[in-house]
């Protein structure tokens, strides 16, 4: 008997995060810290966060930390212009984990992914978070990670709008930046990883759409055995080349993210077309969820990828 059509129409299955998505190796810059400089004048400093921060003397300390949703910082202070407390300088710690820089809670706020680009400033490398679009949050930020065994520095440079003086005092600030305590890492991507990664990726990518067109042409759920059975052949020929490369340590944890997932589609598939096989509803619905879950985690692990600079533009 074959299964209603309720049970096959659609089967979710979720796009990749970016087609080829390690395609293109993110640029690295340098933090531009000397336009403007003789506008700012004399410094102050202020420290927290394993960060020394020199500052105008026409800014001052706030009160109370600013507060972006998702980001619990830890020794966090905000650093705005006197009499413009919308724009200035977040700055914080947050805890050692993850495979990505940013927390997960943070990421499930956002409409899609930040742009991601590693830049060199005085005394470390970072990431720049550019093209952050958070539901709820009036006015605009820019985030720098500078990643450490000790936890994550995040300086979140914010304002009304963008391409404000506030805002280019900010970036200066940043780009000047002194670490202290841990020593920074070297977060320029590898073009040699990259270039083993994204074969794998993109044939993946290619036999995701292909099977996709079959599942959205199947009438019952006999039909969606053959490319199930498929697919889950490709996520675990796809781990198996994943989980044998040597990733650079900033990609280290994303990689194995990124494996497991795999392996757990693959596995989620082969679990699809047995309940096709059996022409059970229930267990169809369930497989189809699981087979949707397992999507979804591992477009997660390809945005931990981006956010550490393998990602396309």
């Amino acid at each position: 008997m074959d299964a209603p059509a309720r049970a096959v129409h659609p089967l979710i299955v979720l796009a990749l995060l970016a087609a080829a998505v390690f395609g293109y190796l993110a640029g690295t810059h340098r933090v531009s810290s000397s336009a403007g400089q003789a506008a700012t004048g004399p410094a102050q400093v202020a420290t927290g966060a394993g960060l020394l921060l020199e500052y105008p003397v026409s800014w001052q300390r706030a009160s109370a930390a600013k507060s972006i949703p998702g980001l619990e910082l830890t020794q966090a202070i905000t650093l705005s212009p006197r009499n413009e407390p919308s724009s200035g300088l977040l700055s914080g710690m947050l805890r050692a984990g993850g495979p990505a820089p940013l927390p997960a809670g943070f990421l499930a706020l956002l409409h899609g992914t930040p742009h991601a680009e590693v830049v060199s400033l005085v005394s470390a490398q970072a990431y720049r978070y550019s093209d952050i679009d958070l539901p709820g949050y009036t006015g605009v930020f820019d985030l720098y990670a500078i990643p450490s065994s000790a936890g994550t520095r995040v300086l979140a440079c914010f304002a009304p709008e963008h391409a404000t003086a506030a805002g280019e005092a900010c970036e200066r600030i940043v780009a000047n930046v002194t670490l202290t305590g841990t020593a920074p890492l070297t977060l320029t991507p590898s073009a040699t990883y990259a270039g083993a990664l994204a074969p794998a990726v993109s044939a993946l990518d290619r036999a995701r759409l292909a099977a996709r067109r079959q599942l959205g042409e199947s009438a019952s759920a006999s039909s969606v055995v053959t490319p199930a059975r498929s697919l889950a052949a490709r996520y675990e020929h796809a781990a198996r080349i994943v989980s044998k490369l040597e990733a650079p340590a900033p990609a280290a944890a994303a990689q194995v993210e990124l494996s497991q997932s795999l392996s757990a589609a693959s596995r989620a598939y082969l679990e699809l077309a047995v309940a096709a096989e059996g022409e059970g509803v229930a267990a169809y619905d369930e497989a189809r969820a699981r087979v949707s879950a397992a999507e979804s985690n591992v477009d997660t692990a390809l945005e931990s990828l981006v956010l550490v600079g393998y990602g396309q533009a």
